[in-house]
Protein backbone atom coordinates (compact mmCIF):
# COMPACT_ATOMS: atom_id res chain seq x y z
CA UNK A 1 0.00 0.00 0.00
CA UNK A 2 1.24 3.52 -0.50
CA UNK A 3 1.72 5.59 2.34
CA UNK A 4 0.43 9.02 1.51
CA UNK A 5 -2.08 10.33 4.20
CA UNK A 6 -2.26 6.73 6.55
CA UNK A 7 -2.21 7.63 9.62
CA UNK A 8 -0.49 4.98 11.85
CA UNK A 9 -1.45 4.86 15.43
CA UNK A 10 0.53 3.29 17.50
CA UNK A 11 -1.29 2.14 20.29
CA UNK A 12 -3.49 -0.25 18.13
CA UNK A 13 0.12 -1.74 16.70
CA UNK A 14 0.67 -4.87 17.10
CA UNK A 15 3.90 -4.45 19.23
CA UNK A 16 2.23 -2.36 21.02
CA UNK A 17 0.13 -4.98 23.15
CA UNK A 18 0.85 -6.35 26.31
CA UNK A 19 4.85 -6.80 25.55
CA UNK A 20 4.36 -10.59 27.52
CA UNK A 21 1.87 -11.61 25.11
CA UNK A 22 3.46 -10.18 22.24
CA UNK A 23 6.98 -11.95 23.11
CA UNK A 24 5.18 -15.31 23.47
CA UNK A 25 3.59 -14.92 19.99
CA UNK A 26 7.10 -14.33 18.46
CA UNK A 27 8.28 -16.82 20.24
CA UNK A 28 6.05 -19.22 19.03
CA UNK A 29 6.06 -17.96 14.97
CA UNK A 30 9.96 -18.31 15.46
CA UNK A 31 9.69 -21.82 16.68
CA UNK A 32 7.08 -22.95 14.13
CA UNK A 33 8.78 -21.45 11.51
CA UNK A 34 12.00 -23.21 12.39
CA UNK A 35 10.23 -26.34 11.59
CA UNK A 36 8.64 -25.57 9.13
CA UNK A 37 11.64 -24.24 6.76
CA UNK A 38 12.08 -27.45 5.27
CA UNK A 39 8.79 -27.43 2.97
CA UNK A 40 10.03 -24.19 1.40
CA UNK A 41 11.30 -24.45 -1.66
CA UNK A 42 15.13 -23.18 -2.18
CA UNK A 43 16.39 -21.00 -5.15
CA UNK A 44 20.06 -20.97 -6.69
CA UNK A 45 20.70 -18.06 -8.14
CA UNK A 46 23.95 -17.99 -10.33
CA UNK A 47 27.35 -16.63 -10.32
CA UNK A 48 27.06 -13.43 -12.79
CA UNK A 49 23.84 -12.51 -11.51
CA UNK A 50 23.05 -8.54 -10.84
CA UNK A 51 22.30 -7.48 -7.52
CA UNK A 52 21.37 -3.69 -7.11
CA UNK A 53 21.35 -2.10 -3.77
CA UNK A 54 20.76 1.65 -2.21
CA UNK A 55 22.32 2.92 0.53
CA UNK A 56 22.81 6.28 2.15
CA UNK A 57 25.63 8.23 0.88
CA UNK A 58 26.79 9.43 3.91
CA UNK A 59 26.55 7.38 7.83
CA UNK A 60 27.84 8.44 11.17
CA UNK A 61 30.44 5.57 12.91
CA UNK A 62 31.54 5.37 16.02
CA UNK A 63 35.44 5.88 16.23
CA UNK A 64 38.07 6.03 18.79
CA UNK A 65 40.05 8.71 19.48
CA UNK A 66 43.17 10.13 21.37
CA UNK A 67 42.51 13.63 22.81
CA UNK A 68 46.61 14.79 23.10
CA UNK A 69 45.25 17.02 25.54
CA UNK A 70 44.35 14.91 28.81
CA UNK A 71 45.86 12.18 27.38
CA UNK A 72 42.52 10.08 27.09
CA UNK A 73 41.07 8.02 24.73
CA UNK A 74 37.09 9.33 23.33
CA UNK A 75 34.54 7.84 21.69
CA UNK A 76 32.85 9.77 18.97
CA UNK A 77 30.55 10.08 15.76
CA UNK A 78 32.36 10.90 12.65
CA UNK A 79 30.49 11.30 9.48
CA UNK A 80 31.78 8.94 6.54
CA UNK A 81 30.84 9.20 2.74
CA UNK A 82 29.93 5.50 1.61
CA UNK A 83 31.70 3.38 -1.10
CA UNK A 84 30.88 0.33 -3.06
CA UNK A 85 32.50 -1.94 -0.61
CA UNK A 86 30.67 -0.48 2.25
CA UNK A 87 27.54 -1.34 0.35
CA UNK A 88 28.80 -4.82 -0.13
CA UNK A 89 29.11 -4.88 4.18
CA UNK A 90 26.59 -6.12 6.69
CA UNK A 91 26.15 -2.80 8.41
CA UNK A 92 27.20 -2.31 12.22
CA UNK A 93 24.97 -3.50 14.62
CA UNK A 94 22.75 -4.69 11.80
CA UNK A 95 22.42 -7.96 14.68
CA UNK A 96 21.15 -5.08 17.08
CA UNK A 97 18.77 -3.48 15.21
CA UNK A 98 14.51 -3.49 15.88
CA UNK A 99 13.69 -1.65 13.16
CA UNK A 100 14.46 -4.26 9.88
CA UNK A 101 11.92 -6.04 8.87
CA UNK A 102 13.41 -9.46 8.35
CA UNK A 103 16.52 -9.63 10.37
CA UNK A 104 18.03 -7.82 13.69
CA UNK A 105 17.38 -8.26 16.91
CA UNK A 106 14.61 -9.74 19.36
CA UNK A 107 15.91 -8.85 22.40
CA UNK A 108 13.33 -10.67 24.75
CA UNK A 109 14.04 -13.74 22.93
CA UNK A 110 17.68 -13.62 22.78
CA UNK A 111 17.58 -13.82 18.81
CA UNK A 112 19.83 -12.35 16.42
CA UNK A 113 21.28 -12.26 12.69
CA UNK A 114 22.44 -8.73 11.24
CA UNK A 115 21.73 -8.93 7.25
CA UNK A 116 22.19 -6.84 3.96
CA UNK A 117 18.99 -6.10 2.26
CA UNK A 118 19.36 -6.28 -2.07
CA UNK A 119 17.22 -5.98 -4.67
CA UNK A 120 17.00 -8.76 -7.35
CA UNK A 121 15.22 -6.32 -9.90
CA UNK A 122 14.75 -2.97 -11.08
CA UNK A 123 10.73 -2.84 -9.35
CA UNK A 124 12.16 -4.07 -6.00
CA UNK A 125 14.99 -1.26 -5.97
CA UNK A 126 12.09 1.27 -7.09
CA UNK A 127 9.42 0.30 -4.59
CA UNK A 128 12.10 0.34 -1.84
CA UNK A 129 13.79 3.54 -2.95
CA UNK A 130 10.24 5.79 -3.16
CA UNK A 131 9.43 4.04 0.18
CA UNK A 132 12.11 5.23 1.55
CA UNK A 133 11.95 8.32 0.28
CA UNK A 134 9.21 9.28 2.51
CA UNK A 135 9.82 11.65 5.24
CA UNK A 136 7.82 10.65 8.46
CA UNK A 137 7.20 12.25 11.55
CA UNK A 138 5.30 10.85 14.83
CA UNK A 139 3.15 13.31 16.98
CA UNK A 140 0.84 12.51 19.64
CA UNK A 141 -3.13 13.49 20.96
CA UNK A 142 -4.92 13.39 24.04
CA UNK A 143 -6.23 9.75 24.75
CA UNK A 144 -7.81 8.66 27.61
CA UNK A 145 -6.96 5.25 27.15
CA UNK A 146 -3.35 5.93 27.84
CA UNK A 147 -1.37 5.40 31.07
CA UNK A 148 -0.31 9.25 30.43
CA UNK A 149 -3.26 10.14 28.58
CA UNK A 150 -1.24 10.56 25.20
CA UNK A 151 -1.03 8.70 22.16
CA UNK A 152 1.61 8.65 19.28
CA UNK A 153 0.84 8.08 16.03
CA UNK A 154 2.72 8.31 12.70
CA UNK A 155 2.11 9.84 9.45
CA UNK A 156 3.91 9.60 6.17
CA UNK A 157 5.05 12.33 3.73
CA UNK A 158 5.01 11.94 0.00
CA UNK A 159 7.38 10.01 -1.84
CA UNK A 160 9.82 11.57 -4.43
CA UNK A 161 8.36 12.67 -7.51
CA UNK A 162 11.77 12.54 -9.64
CA UNK A 163 14.48 10.88 -9.90
CA UNK A 164 16.77 13.98 -9.23
CA UNK A 165 15.02 14.03 -5.27
CA UNK A 166 15.12 9.99 -5.24
CA UNK A 167 18.99 10.11 -5.81
CA UNK A 168 19.49 12.95 -3.34
CA UNK A 169 21.63 11.76 0.16
CA UNK A 170 21.58 8.07 -1.95
CA UNK A 171 24.14 6.20 -3.63
CA UNK A 172 23.17 2.89 -6.37
CA UNK A 173 25.47 0.31 -6.66
CA UNK A 174 25.41 -2.62 -9.28
CA UNK A 175 27.42 -5.98 -8.00
CA UNK A 176 27.45 -9.48 -10.11
CA UNK A 177 27.67 -12.46 -7.91
CA UNK A 178 30.93 -13.85 -7.97
CA UNK A 179 29.43 -17.69 -7.25
CA UNK A 180 26.32 -19.14 -7.12
CA UNK A 181 24.13 -18.40 -3.61
CA UNK A 182 21.17 -20.35 -2.64
CA UNK A 183 17.81 -18.53 -0.91
CA UNK A 184 15.39 -19.82 1.38
CA UNK A 185 12.36 -19.10 -0.92
CA UNK A 186 9.56 -16.85 1.10
CA UNK A 187 7.61 -15.31 -2.12
CA UNK A 188 3.71 -15.94 -1.67
CA UNK A 189 3.74 -18.03 -4.50
CA UNK A 190 5.72 -20.75 -2.98
CA UNK A 191 5.19 -19.97 0.85
CA UNK A 192 1.35 -20.77 1.30
CA UNK A 193 1.72 -24.12 3.15
CA UNK A 194 4.73 -22.33 4.87
CA UNK A 195 2.14 -20.07 6.49
CA UNK A 196 -0.86 -22.79 7.44
CA UNK A 197 2.15 -24.93 8.86
CA UNK A 198 2.59 -21.81 11.64
CA UNK A 199 -0.97 -21.37 11.96
CA UNK A 200 -1.30 -24.67 12.96
CA UNK A 201 0.94 -24.66 15.44
CA UNK A 202 -1.03 -25.11 18.75
CA UNK A 203 1.43 -22.62 20.63
CA UNK A 204 1.04 -19.88 18.19
CA UNK A 205 -2.96 -20.75 18.32
CA UNK A 206 -2.68 -19.80 21.86
CA UNK A 207 -0.52 -16.98 21.27
CA UNK A 208 -2.70 -15.58 18.46
CA UNK A 209 -5.71 -15.50 20.50
CA UNK A 210 -4.43 -14.11 23.69
CA UNK A 211 -3.26 -11.01 21.46
CA UNK A 212 -6.90 -11.31 20.27
CA UNK A 213 -5.96 -11.47 16.58
CA UNK A 214 -7.92 -12.19 13.44
CA UNK A 215 -6.20 -11.74 10.66
CA UNK A 216 -3.83 -14.46 8.44
CA UNK A 217 -0.35 -14.19 9.41
CA UNK A 218 1.07 -13.73 6.16
CA UNK A 219 -1.24 -10.32 5.87
CA UNK A 220 0.78 -9.43 9.46
CA UNK A 221 4.42 -10.45 8.33
CA UNK A 222 3.94 -7.65 5.23
CA UNK A 223 2.29 -5.06 7.44
CA UNK A 224 3.90 -1.74 6.29
CA UNK A 225 5.18 -0.58 8.74
CA UNK A 226 4.98 -3.35 12.03
CA UNK A 227 7.60 -6.18 11.97
CA UNK A 228 6.62 -7.43 15.17
CA UNK A 229 5.38 -10.91 12.85
CA UNK A 230 8.30 -10.80 10.08
CA UNK A 231 11.25 -10.54 11.94
CA UNK A 232 10.30 -14.02 14.07
CA UNK A 233 10.25 -15.73 10.72
CA UNK A 234 13.29 -13.77 8.90
CA UNK A 235 15.66 -14.93 11.70
CA UNK A 236 14.30 -18.38 11.87
CA UNK A 237 15.55 -18.28 7.94
CA UNK A 238 18.57 -16.32 8.59
CA UNK A 239 19.83 -18.22 11.20
CA UNK A 240 19.24 -21.76 9.34
CA UNK A 241 23.23 -22.13 8.43
CA UNK A 242 22.29 -24.33 4.99
CA UNK A 243 21.59 -21.22 2.85
CA UNK A 244 22.72 -17.83 1.92
CA UNK A 245 19.69 -15.82 2.97
CA UNK A 246 16.10 -15.25 2.15
CA UNK A 247 14.18 -14.06 -1.35
CA UNK A 248 11.39 -12.43 -0.66
CA UNK A 249 9.18 -10.13 -2.74
CA UNK A 250 9.04 -6.31 -1.38
CA UNK A 251 6.50 -5.16 1.21
CA UNK A 252 6.27 -2.05 -0.24
CA UNK A 253 3.74 -1.18 -3.43
CA UNK A 254 5.03 2.09 -4.47
CA UNK A 255 5.47 1.11 -7.94
CA UNK A 256 1.37 1.60 -9.08
CA UNK A 257 1.75 0.89 -12.75
CA UNK A 258 3.79 -2.62 -11.47
CA UNK A 259 1.70 -5.71 -11.30
CA UNK A 260 4.30 -7.34 -8.82
CA UNK A 261 6.15 -5.40 -5.82
CA UNK A 262 9.58 -6.98 -7.06
CA UNK A 263 12.07 -9.50 -5.40
CA UNK A 264 14.16 -8.33 -2.18
CA UNK A 265 17.42 -10.93 -1.69
CA UNK A 266 18.27 -10.52 1.94
CA UNK A 267 21.59 -11.69 2.92
CA UNK A 268 22.30 -13.31 6.10
CA UNK A 269 25.42 -12.59 7.94
CA UNK A 270 27.52 -10.78 10.58
CA UNK A 271 27.96 -7.28 11.95
CA UNK A 272 30.98 -5.57 9.54
CA UNK A 273 31.15 -8.85 7.63
CA UNK A 274 32.34 -8.22 3.96
CA UNK A 275 30.22 -10.65 1.30
CA UNK A 276 33.32 -11.06 -1.16
CA UNK A 277 31.18 -12.97 -3.69
CA UNK A 278 29.39 -9.29 -4.36
CA UNK A 279 31.76 -7.81 -6.95
CA UNK A 280 31.36 -4.11 -7.36
CA UNK A 281 30.57 -3.68 -11.06
CA UNK A 282 28.67 0.07 -11.39
CA UNK A 283 26.88 2.87 -10.16
CA UNK A 284 23.36 3.67 -11.07
CA UNK A 285 23.17 7.10 -12.16
CA UNK A 286 20.44 9.44 -13.29
CA UNK A 287 20.15 10.06 -17.05
CA UNK A 288 17.91 10.07 -20.37
CA UNK A 289 16.27 7.43 -22.53
CA UNK A 290 14.74 8.88 -25.55
CA UNK A 291 14.45 12.60 -23.56
CA UNK A 292 12.80 10.70 -20.19
CA UNK A 293 14.48 10.99 -17.46
CA UNK A 294 15.65 7.65 -16.44
CA UNK A 295 18.06 5.87 -14.22
CA UNK A 296 20.90 4.05 -16.27
CA UNK A 297 23.45 1.45 -15.10
CA UNK A 298 27.06 2.70 -15.51
CA UNK A 299 29.16 0.23 -15.34
CA UNK A 300 32.55 0.45 -14.34
CA UNK A 301 34.26 -1.62 -17.22
CA UNK A 302 35.87 0.79 -19.50
CA UNK A 303 34.51 0.89 -22.58
CA UNK A 304 31.14 -0.66 -22.00
CA UNK A 305 28.97 1.97 -24.10
CA UNK A 306 26.66 4.42 -22.62
CA UNK A 307 24.75 2.92 -19.84
CA UNK A 308 21.64 0.36 -20.04
CA UNK A 309 18.18 1.43 -18.78
CA UNK A 310 17.88 0.27 -15.17
CA UNK A 311 14.16 2.26 -14.78
CA UNK A 312 12.53 4.82 -17.18
CA UNK A 313 10.65 7.44 -15.58
CA UNK A 314 7.04 6.36 -16.15
CA UNK A 315 7.72 3.88 -12.78
CA UNK A 316 7.63 7.36 -10.40
CA UNK A 317 3.81 7.86 -8.98
CA UNK A 318 3.66 10.87 -11.31
CA UNK A 319 4.35 8.61 -14.32
CA UNK A 320 5.44 12.03 -16.13
CA UNK A 321 8.92 13.35 -17.33
CA UNK A 322 10.64 15.61 -14.86
CA UNK A 323 11.01 18.97 -15.17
Amino acid sequence: MALDNVIFPKPFSLGARDSEYVKAFQKAIFRAAAKALKNLPRETIPAGQRILRNVPARVTRKVDVYDFSDKTTKSCQVPFAMTDEDARTIPPESAQSTGNRWSGLIKDLHLSRGALYTCKDPIALANESLRYSRQNRTESINWAGSKDGRAEYTVYGPAAKSFTQLLVNRLYFLFTLTRSVQFIDLSLANSGNFYELIESDPDYKTAKEKLNLRVPLWQLVFDPVDYTASRPIGLAALLDTSADGVKVESAQHEVSNSEVPGINLVFGGNDNQKLHFLQPSGKILEGLDAGRPALLEIPYQPGSGPGQVILPGSVLPTGSPDK
